[in-house]
Protein backbone atom coordinates (compact mmCIF):
# COMPACT_ATOMS: atom_id res chain seq x y z
CA UNK A 1 0.00 0.00 0.00
CA UNK A 2 1.05 3.62 -0.66
CA UNK A 3 2.33 5.65 2.02
CA UNK A 4 1.67 9.56 0.97
CA UNK A 5 2.63 12.28 3.18
CA UNK A 6 2.35 15.97 2.56
CA UNK A 7 6.26 17.30 2.63
CA UNK A 8 4.96 21.05 2.64
CA UNK A 9 1.14 22.88 3.16
CA UNK A 10 0.66 24.82 0.71
CA UNK A 11 -1.44 28.27 1.35
CA UNK A 12 -3.60 30.87 -0.31
CA UNK A 13 -3.51 34.63 1.23
CA UNK A 14 -4.35 37.83 0.47
CA UNK A 15 -1.98 41.32 0.79
CA UNK A 16 -4.39 43.99 -0.61
CA UNK A 17 -4.80 43.17 -3.77
CA UNK A 18 -2.03 40.84 -3.95
CA UNK A 19 -2.58 37.41 -3.60
CA UNK A 20 0.09 34.58 -3.14
CA UNK A 21 -0.44 31.01 -3.06
CA UNK A 22 1.62 27.80 -3.16
CA UNK A 23 0.73 24.43 -3.39
CA UNK A 24 1.04 21.72 -0.94
CA UNK A 25 3.86 19.44 -2.10
CA UNK A 26 2.89 15.55 -1.35
CA UNK A 27 5.52 12.21 -1.30
CA UNK A 28 4.12 9.22 -2.39
CA UNK A 29 6.01 5.80 -1.74
CA UNK A 30 5.19 3.07 -2.82
CA UNK A 31 7.06 -0.34 -4.08
CA UNK A 32 10.35 1.27 -3.80
CA UNK A 33 9.52 4.58 -5.89
CA UNK A 34 9.70 7.90 -3.97
CA UNK A 35 7.24 10.62 -6.09
CA UNK A 36 7.21 13.79 -5.46
CA UNK A 37 4.01 15.73 -6.23
CA UNK A 38 3.72 19.78 -7.61
CA UNK A 39 6.85 20.62 -5.58
CA UNK A 40 6.15 24.25 -5.74
CA UNK A 41 8.53 27.15 -6.21
CA UNK A 42 10.35 26.85 -2.35
CA UNK A 43 13.75 24.61 -3.28
CA UNK A 44 14.99 25.64 0.30
CA UNK A 45 11.59 23.99 1.95
CA UNK A 46 11.65 20.93 -0.41
CA UNK A 47 14.87 20.04 -0.04
CA UNK A 48 14.62 20.58 3.91
CA UNK A 49 11.23 18.32 3.76
CA UNK A 50 12.91 15.55 2.22
CA UNK A 51 15.95 15.66 4.53
CA UNK A 52 13.71 14.88 6.73
CA UNK A 53 12.02 12.27 5.28
CA UNK A 54 15.90 11.13 4.22
CA UNK A 55 15.19 11.47 0.76
CA UNK A 56 18.11 12.61 -0.91
CA UNK A 57 17.32 14.45 -4.91
CA UNK A 58 19.01 11.35 -6.02
CA UNK A 59 16.63 8.89 -4.55
CA UNK A 60 13.72 10.71 -6.42
CA UNK A 61 12.22 8.88 -9.21
CA UNK A 62 12.83 9.90 -12.61
CA UNK A 63 11.68 7.75 -14.83
CA UNK A 64 11.00 8.95 -18.23
CA UNK A 65 9.57 6.19 -19.91
CA UNK A 66 6.49 6.26 -16.70
CA UNK A 67 4.71 9.55 -17.14
CA UNK A 68 3.52 8.93 -13.24
CA UNK A 69 7.46 8.86 -12.35
CA UNK A 70 8.39 11.73 -14.02
CA UNK A 71 8.32 15.39 -11.34
CA UNK A 72 8.63 17.89 -14.21
CA UNK A 73 8.75 20.52 -12.00
CA UNK A 74 11.27 19.29 -9.17
CA UNK A 75 13.61 19.08 -12.05
CA UNK A 76 13.10 22.71 -12.49
CA UNK A 77 13.71 23.29 -8.87
CA UNK A 78 16.32 21.26 -7.52
CA UNK A 79 18.23 20.40 -10.67
CA UNK A 80 19.52 16.79 -11.63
Amino acid sequence: MAEIKILIDGYVKEEGNITFASSTATLIREQGLNIVVDPGMNRKKLLEALGRENICVKDVNKDNKNPWTRPFSLLCIIGN
